[in-house]
């Protein structure tokens, strides 16, 4: 119908299956389409656990990517968020890739793995998740991440004489003009549409 052009029909079609519900017992993640819902559904689902809540604080500073938290929107709505809530027994996404060493190289856990947190020491700087690919316990520790911009010699130069030879990154070809630490962990009993294509 949609390829004859027949609107209606198609919208009919799809209208008679269409199920906009959810299951609060479901371990694993829902998808929604837009973020304020997905946000409103991971907080629902975070209220409900009886755990403490326990806060991951973000450090930034200098430039800043505009994935990480863009300053012209509110910081609810920033991809990294200033503090990251979370508690034991929360089902998260990580969002970021560690190998183990050795040869051939094989993830420990990769963007995109999901599992549910067994412990959560913000002191300490790390979050125990396990995962539900592997069912193995994995300790997922800040991450780290620069903004690097081209460096001349005159501003090489210049970071040198003004003390500052700690912001030039990569044989000196780089300036390290802003950074930012945070935990990789995000709340995923829900998720967009657009974040699961993506994985």
């Amino acid at each position: 119908a949609a390829r004859k052009g027949d609107g209606r029909r198609a919208i009919e079609y799809f209208r008679s299956r269409l199920v906009e519900r959810t299951d609060d017992h479901f371990t694993g993640t829902t998808l929604f389409a837009k973020n304020d819902a997905v946000d409103r559904y991971n907080q629902l689902r975070l209220d409900k656990l009886s755990t403490p809540i326990v806060f991951y604080p973000s450090a930034r500073w200098g430039k800043q990517r505009s994935e990480w938290g863009n300053p012209e929107k509110p910081p609810y709505q920033w991809g990294i968020p200033q503090r990251l809530p979370l508690k034991v027994g929360a089902w998260v996404m990580i969002l970021t890739n560690v190998w183990l060493p050795g040869k051939p190289k094989r993830p420990l856990y990769v963007n995109g793995d999901c599992g549910e947190v067994t412990e959560a020491n913000p002191e300490d700087k790390f979050v125990k998740v396990r995962l539900q690919r592997t069912g193995q316990e994995v300790s997922v520790d800040y991450c780290h991440r620069e903004v690097l911009i081209p460096l001349d010699a005159a501003r090489r130069k210049e970071l040198r004489e003004q003390g500052k030879g700690e912001l030039i990154a990569e044989g000196g070809k780089y300036e390290i003009a802003g950074a930012i630490d945070y935990m990789p962990i995000r709340l995923a009993w829900a998720s967009t549409t657009h974040k699961s294509q993506g994985l």
